[in-house]
């Protein structure tokens, strides 16, 4: 190989690596700015918020290859952990057959210390990052659903990034209310909902942080009337344009599955938001079973490859029964970078 350097990225021109995305994901435009400023407001960054990451310098200096982490946190057994998603691992072209990719693995397995997860890594990457301890937690599945074939002209027509002034205030299911909410608004209590999953934080900071951005237009709903101390069920969507058609983006979403009527009251509610606003797909994704269920039940289609969600720790095996009866971990497309991707 020939000589680099593999660093963190604490003295590296943040333009120089704005720059190096830029060029290396053509396909998401202005997207990739608006990732990196979004992504420095995160609030578990202690510091700079490009110190989680592991650059590659070939020898003039210039960025040659990347590994994106960003802090986050997730619950098991009721007990709170700290971890990092690992996202964005790129090699240039002209690099790639110096096996380059290896010495990003070798410098981070050495290197970093905090649990990593990632996601959407395709088979060559998983089989290679296993030499490394990674492994399999769970699926997430992509699903979608045609609301109204009627519509279709209007998903043509309507833009791609609705503005949140254009949700409705409030949705109505027979004697059920959800109520767009706001950031200011008291949310959650930084409890899990469910305590025999892996389940990632949905505390009121990570809601405040990630679905409240100047940079996305979401929406966010919850029921009115939850029970005392107890979580309410919520949802989130935005709009996304898939092969020319603006569709609905369930993004994330939170039910205790114990009661599995409050998802089937979910997606009724997001299908009537969908047709409130005439657009003719819902898409959504699931990584349990039981959320599976449902969605099958009404008239979601599974569409692409599944999304593999991985993590370098080893204990976590012993829940290899869970793991394969998609009954260990609570993902959404929110979680990662999998939304941005579609």
């Amino acid at each position: 190989m020939s000589e680099v350097n593999i660093v963190f990225q604490r003295n590296i021109n943040v333009q120089d690596f704005i720059n190096f995305n830029v060029e290396s994901f053509p396909e998401r435009d202005a997207l990739t700015q608006k990732l990196i400023t979004f992504r420095y407001f995160n609030p578990l960054n202690t510091g700079n918020f490009i110190e989680n990451n592991v650059i590659a310098l070939d020898n003039d200096g210039k960025i040659c290859a990347q590994a994106l982490y960003h802090p986050a946190r997730y619950y098991l057994k009721n007990e709170l952990h700290d971890f990092e998603w690992g996202f964005d691992l790129y090699v240039s072209p002209n690099k790639r057959n110096d096996s380059l990719g290896l010495h990003l693995f070798e410098y981070i397995k050495e290197n970093k210390h905090a649990p990593i997860f990632a996601s959407g890594v395709g088979e060559k990457a998983l089989k290679i990052e296993s030499f490394f301890g990674y492994h399999v937690i769970g699926y997430l599945k992509k699903y979608y659903k045609l609301v109204n074939p009627f519509y279709l002209l209007s998903g043509l027509i309507v833009k791609s990034n609705l503005n949140n002034s254009r949700y409705p205030d409030r949705l109505i299911v027979g004697k059920e209310f959800f109520e767009k909410t706001k950031a200011m608004q008291q949310w959650l209590a930084g409890a899990p909902y469910n305590n025999n999953l892996l389940e990632f934080d949905r505390s009121q900071q990570f809601m405040n942080w990630r679905f409240f951005s100047d940079d996305f237009n979401y929406a966010v709903y919850r029921r009115i009337g939850a029970k005392p101390f107890s979580p309410p069920i919520y949802f989130v969507v935005r709009t996304v344009k898939i092969k020319h058609l603006t569709c609905l983006l369930l993004v994330d979403y939170r039910y205790d599955t114990k009661q599995v009527d409050d998802f089937k009251l979910i997606i009724k509610v997001v299908n009537k938001l969908a047709a409130k606003l005439l657009l003719p797909v819902v898409v959504t994704g699931s990584s349990l079973k039981i959320s599976d269920a449902v969605l099958e039940l009404n008239n979601f289609k599974i569409t692409g490859k599944d999304r593999p969600i991985i993590c370098n720790i080893k204990e976590y095996k012993q829940y290899k029964n869970e793991i394969k009866n998609r009954d260990f971990i609570f993902s959404t497309l929110a979680d990662s970078d999998g939304e941005y991707l579609m």
